[in-house]
């Protein structure tokens, strides 16, 4: 026999979407004397990472979204690079919550297939695909601690990220709820079996982060404070709800997992780093750039890949250059999408010319900019070009570049003294 929420939950579905979504907003009931003991923050240590896991297995096993396995444990190959952030919600030492910030990267994203993706990377944000959410049972009903961790994830996302595109692929059956509350829209077509989780019915959606503010402004600025969630995002304070790594750089290569780490999760709790390909091993050494991990990745293959000469970090900044086209200077706005010690890959409008030293002023954290003297070398897209920075005349660049390794290596130190002190 059908339950009765459930078939409430079907009556729903007979009225006009805008009606409906309105129901489900005015269901929002925001608590939040209930988040005094709670944390949100990116993982870092082994045994956060390790019970986000264990949590995201229990809900996906629980809802069969995959079968189960000897390691209980839900990893994925994105989870590997550094450009894919996990977020916690602990309550005390317990991870109650979690979900996946994944950066578009070499690897593509894991709806890659469900959805028009070329579209949104016309534009010079990255996206980012939101995945492996999950709530521990008992803690589902407070609907605060999804909404804490959505505000957590917001502003990772926006503000160091530079992410002006969402994208889930979520069970078709709570659709309604993602776009009532969070305004996404339909990115994919129809519904289809998502091999990704176990065939479930899915679907694909897309959320333009620039767009949010206003849509929330518009919906909740006015309601009372437990539907409030204009303020909850945007204005309420949140720092004993919330801890923060010292950002300089808008870099999203967040180096957590350690040589140890990738082993014990990616080669003895499950088997990923033998099912990776040849160009996804070779990208994932390109992502570290250290000799320590070679050891680990290159037991999985017969012969060593081709490697980047220099790390390649991926960046959100924002500069313009002044080019002369024969007849008139002009202003060009630009953006910098990643960058390495040797060169940097430019968004860009404009059709730049190639083998023609172009100077870009860059702005590498607020009020701070750069000049750089750079040639593109390469048109890989219509909108995007690899660029050639040559050391001797920009020293400001490599100044710029050795700050960010040493900004990446002292988080790294962190975290993995963090590791040794709870071995």
């Amino acid at each position: 026999m059908i339950s009765f929420r459930k078939f409430v939950w079907k009556l729903l579905h007979l009225l006009p979407d805008d009606v409906r979504y309105s129901i489900i907003r005015a269901q929002i009931d925001l608590k939040k004397e209930l988040l005094i003991d709670f944390k949100f923050k990116i993982a870092t240590t082994q045994e956060e990472i390790e019970q986000g896991f264990k949590l995201l297995y229990e809900c996906y096993l629980e809802n069969g979204l995959m079968n189960p396995n000897n390691s209980e444990l839900r990893i994925t190959k994105y989870h590997l690079l550094p450009t894919s952030t996990i977020i916690v919600g602990k309550r005390g030492n317990e991870v109650v919550a979690t979900v996946t910030h994944v950066m578009d990267s070499p690897f593509g994203l894991p709806c890659e297939n469900h959805g028009n993706m070329a579209e949104l990377r016309k534009q010079p944000n990255p996206i980012a695909e939101i995945s492996a959410l999950a709530i521990k049972k008992g803690y589902r009903r407070n609907n605060s601690i999804l909404f804490a961790l959505t505000r957590y994830l917001y502003t990772y996302s926006t503000i160091h990220c530079g992410v002006r595109y969402w994208v889930i692929c979520i069970n078709s059956r709570v659709e309604d709820y993602y776009r009532a509350i969070f305004f996404f829209t339909p990115l994919g077509g129809e519904v289809f079996k998502y091999d990704f989780v176990n065939g479930k019915s899915s679907v694909t959606l897309k959320a333009d982060l620039n767009g949010l503010v206003g849509l929330f402004e518009n919906h909740y600025k006015a309601l009372a404070p437990h539907q409030n969630l204009y303020d909850f995002y945007l204005n309420d304070d949140r720092e004993a709800f919330e801890e923060w790594p010292d950002f300089v750089f808008k870099t999203s290569t967040l180096p957590v997992f350690n040589p140890e780490m990738i082993k014990y999760f990616f080669d003895q709790k499950v088997d990923i780093l033998n099912g990776l390909t040849a160009i996804e091993r070779r990208e994932v050494l390109n992502a570290y750039h250290d000799p320590i991990y070679e050891a680990i990745l290159e037991n999985h293959e017969a012969r060593k890949p081709n490697r980047r000469k220099d790390p390649r970090r991926v960046v959100s900044m924002r500069g313009f250059l002044i080019f002369n086209n024969g007849l008139i200077n002009q202003l060009i706005n630009v953006s910098i999408l990643n960058v390495s010690r040797g060169g940097m890959l430019v968004f860009c409008e404009h059709d730049l010319p190639e083998d023609q030293e172009l100077e870009f002023q860059i702005e590498i954290i607020k009020d701070q900019t750069i000049l750089v003297k750079s040639a593109v070398i390469a048109k890989i897209t219509e909108v995007k070009f690899a660029c050639r920075v040559e050391a001797e005349g920009n020293p400001g660049w490599i100044r710029f570049i050795e700050s960010i390794e040493s900004h990446i290596s002292e988080f790294n130190s962190r975290t993995q003294g963090v590791l040794r002190d709870e071995n």
